[in-house]
C-alpha cells in the first residue's frame, strides 16, 4: 500500500486490519504519530514514513517480527520505544535527521541488522546500546 505524498494527518486504527499487508509507504504526509494498531500488521516487511514530522513511534512496533526495512528518516523522533528490540528480522534501519539523543538498550537485540543510519541526530556520545 503506497500512500506517499498525500495530506494524511492521521491513520485510522483500522489500518491494523490489513493482516496480509507486506509494504506500507507513508512518505511525506503530515503525520505526527502512527497508531498502536500498526503492531497488528504481522506480515509487514517494509515500512516507510520519511519526512512526515513524526515525533514518536508506537510501542506496538516491536510486534512486527517480519519487518526487514524501516525508513523513518527526516522526522522529529526524540526517542524509540524499548520494544524496538523486538524487530528480530530488521536488516535495514534509517533514523537519520531526527532528534534522537540515545537508543534503548534493546537495539542491541537487532541481530539481523546490517545497515543503520543515525546521521544528523542529537547524540553527544555513541549510544551504549551500540557498544555494550
Amino acid at each position: 500500500l503506497i500512500l506517499d505524498r498525500n495530506q494524511l494527518t492521521m491513520l485510522p486504527s483500522s489500518i491494523g486490519s490489513l493482516k496480509h499487508l507486506t509494504y506500507l509507504g507513508l512518505n511525506h504526509n503530515p503525520l505526527s504519530v502512527l497508531p498502536e494498531a500498526m503492531g497488528d500488521l504481522g506480515q509487514l516487511r517494509e515500512l516507510w514514513a520519511v519526512g512526515c514530522g513524526l515525533v514518536s513511534i508506537p510501542s506496538s512496533i516491536g510486534k512486527l517480527k517480519r519487518l526487514e526495512k524501516l525508513g523513518l528518516h527526516k522526522n522529529k523522533i526524540t526517542h524509540l520505544p524499548s520494544q524496538f528490540g523486538g524487530l528480530s528480522s530488521l536488516q535495514w534501519l534509517n533514523l537519520a535527521d531526527n532528534k534522537l539523543q540515545d537508543l534503548p538498550e534493546d537495539v542491541n537485540h537487532l541481530e539481523s541488522l546490517v545497515f543503520l543510519n543515525l546521521d544528523k541526530n542529537c547524540f553527544t556520545h555513541i549510544p551504549t546500546a551500540l557498544t555494550g
